[in-house]
């Protein structure tokens, strides 16, 4: 299911030998289930093992499967019409999970039959991210926690495992960015109002987004062009109570700050 639009769902079906032989195939609901499109294109007639999309849009959507000797992982970036496998730099082994971080969409993480690993450019070029895991582990499922900002990975015979999530700056004043000189939310935890203080180096063009502590948008992105000491008024008083994100982006950077919202 789309975290930013609940009417859009991919689904994948297995191949099988049976009934004459079907292939795999991928769908795609636009209107929460009233109507299927088939979807399934160029992708590879072996076993779908997960789907994950986008946080921000729904569109954009990636698919793994399993065996050998094809693409492992496959993304889409208008609502499965076409495909571009992305899995150059992974190993040729089945892949079990795909995950996107909700506060850093560009960082993706892959489970498969050797380990984890983590792309920081929307699936262009890969590494590894197996520091602390036992060697060649075959990872099966991967989640994010988002109140503790982990990776948790699961794996097949040598239990779960977790760890910090790649280049993550949530509320670290000693990893702001260099345009970035100062950023706090005042009063934290908020009632009715937030108030981010911030510094910047130059003018820019400052886009907001608020997440949930699921990761989900709860506040539509906007743009404010600002620079030097300036100070933005967030309402809040329509936010039920718990733990937010505010994601602040500039044209080439991005830094995150938590948010407590009480009554």
């Amino acid at each position: 299911v789309a975290p930013s639009n609940p009417d859009v769902v991919y689904a994948a079906t297995a191949p099988t030998s049976l009934f004459g032989g079907t292939r795999s195939r991928l769908f795609v609901t636009k209107d929460g289930g009233e109507s299927w499109l088939d979807v399934t294109q160029n992708l590879p007639d072996r076993f779908p093992m997960d789907l994950t999309v986008h946080p921000d849009n729904p569109a954009t959507a990636f698919v793994t499967f399993s065996g050998f000797g094809t693409g492992h992982l496959f993304r889409t970036d208008d609502f499965g019409a076409s495909w571009t496998d992305i899995s150059v730099g992974l190993p040729d082994v089945p892949t079990n999970a795909v995950i996107v971080d909700p506060l850093f969409p560009e960082h993706i993480y892959v489970g498969n039959d050797v380990g984890v690993f983590v792309s920081t450019d929307g699936g262009q070029t890969w590494e590894p991210f197996m520091e602390g895991l036992p060697e060649a582990v075959m990872v099966f499922d991967l989640k994010i926690s988002p109140t503790t900002r982990k990776l948790r990975m699961a794996t097949h015979g040598n239990g779960a495992f977790q760890r910090d999530l790649l280049g993550d700056s949530v509320s670290s004043a000693e990893e702001l960015p260099p345009a970035l000189k100062a950023a706090r939310l005042f009063p934290n935890p908020a009632d009715h109002t937030a108030n981010l203080q911030l510094t910047l180096e130059q003018p820019t063009t400052l886009r907001l987004s608020l997440f949930d502590a699921a990761g989900r948008l709860v506040r539509a992105p906007e743009s404010h062009r600002l620079q030097g000491e300036a100070t933005l008024a967030l309402p809040t008083a329509h936010l039920p109570q718990g733990l937010y994100f505010l994601r602040l982006e500039g044209s080439a950077w991005r830094h995150t700050l938590r948010l407590q919202v009480s009554r």
